[in-house]
């Protein structure tokens, strides 16, 4: 079974992909930091619907826990095929007085996670970061904002 680790899973966008994910036959890791109710919920959600699913806190901003939940995700499930890199962190501010800290502060799930993708096929792995045009600079990710 391939393994989906969604951050910001337990409400909204994440949320959605993480059950469309389930659907799809993915064994799904509902990351969360704040919100474990709603995290349960989604966990709940899926494994009445059949699906296999996992709920993880952690901080995606916090380099250490992204480490620690990419390791034992691996180790719990075997590896990571996708990733969602969907949390998203809030600082309002206009895009013009962006600083490296405040881009530099976003999910850092990408680098330790493809350090843990599955080795399989050959191919690439597969990663998206959900974003929407026309929303607060904070909402999108930091390769969007600079334009890679």
């Amino acid at each position: 079974m391939k393994v989906a680790l969604v951050t910001g899973a337990s409400r909204g966008i994440g949320k959605a992909c993480a059950i469309r994910l389930a659907k799809d036959g993915y064994a799904v890791v509902i990351n969360y930091s704040h919100s474990e109710e709603q995290a349960q919920k989604v966990l709940d959600e899926i494994v009445a619907a059949g699906g296999t699913a996992i709920t993880y806190k952690a901080d995606v901003s916090d380099l250490n826990q992204v480490k620690q939940m990419v390791k034992d995700v691996s180790k719990e499930l075997g590896g990571i095929d996708v990733l969602v890199n969907n949390a998203g962190i809030v600082r309002d501010e206009y895009l013009l007085m962006l600083n490296k800290d405040t881009l530099d502060r976003r999910c850092l799930c990408p680098r330790p996670a493809t350090n843990r993708y599955r080795k399989g096929n050959g191919s690439q792995p597969e990663r998206t970061e959900p974003t929407s045009a026309g929303i607060l600079p904070d909402y999108q990710s930091k390769n969007t904002l600079r334009g890679v």
